[in-house]
């Protein structure tokens, strides 16, 4: 066939079918290989839109729980102390905590994912526990020797008074 009589079919059949539907008719054959055999077309694949996962601060987890207003104190306290990382600074301080209260903590990567399980564990305690827990800075931020140094000095204050 020669260009001009392409021209003429194309014509003919734009004047029968209309130029939109003839123009989305080329959009769907497949190019062609030089030997003549069609080139299939990839389909595009679907971007799925993922939302970045937001974890839960221990102030949400806690405020969530059902407990008594002044366990709730407690254990906002702590859960102000954990979002700052001064409460159970790392992964290891989580699994070392729950593994002390007899959970499985193998599953633990990150101490962010495990402040649910941790907090709900928290709930479970006393009162007094878990002021002691807050006062005595238990699974807090590393100590230094002159840390500890001065938390011995304070607390032979505290007993001598």
């Amino acid at each position: 066939m020669t260009k001009k009589q392409v021209q003429q079919a194309l014509l003919a059949l734009i004047a029968d079918s209309g130029y939109d539907v003839v123009r989305s008719a080329f959009d769907n054959i497949p190019p062609l290989r030089a030997s003549g055999a069609r080139v299939a077309k990839k389909k595009p694949r679907k971007k799925t839109q993922s939302k970045p996962r937001a974890d839960k601060t221990a102030v949400v987890v806690v405020s969530s729980l059902d407990v008594p207003d002044d366990k709730r104190a407690v254990l906002m306290a702590l859960a102000d102390k954990y979002d700052a990382k001064d409460f159970m600074t790392s992964a290891g301080s989580v699994r070392a905590f729950l593994e002390g209260e007899g959970r499985d903590a193998s599953h633990i990567k990150s101490r962010q994912r495990a402040v649910g399980v941790v907090f709900k564990c928290l709930a479970a305690k006393d009162t007094e526990y878990l002021e002691e827990m807050e006062r005595g800075g238990w699974y807090g931020p590393p100590k230094t020797l002159a840390n500890i140094a001065r938390a011995i000095e304070n607390y032979g204050r505290q007993r001598r008074v």
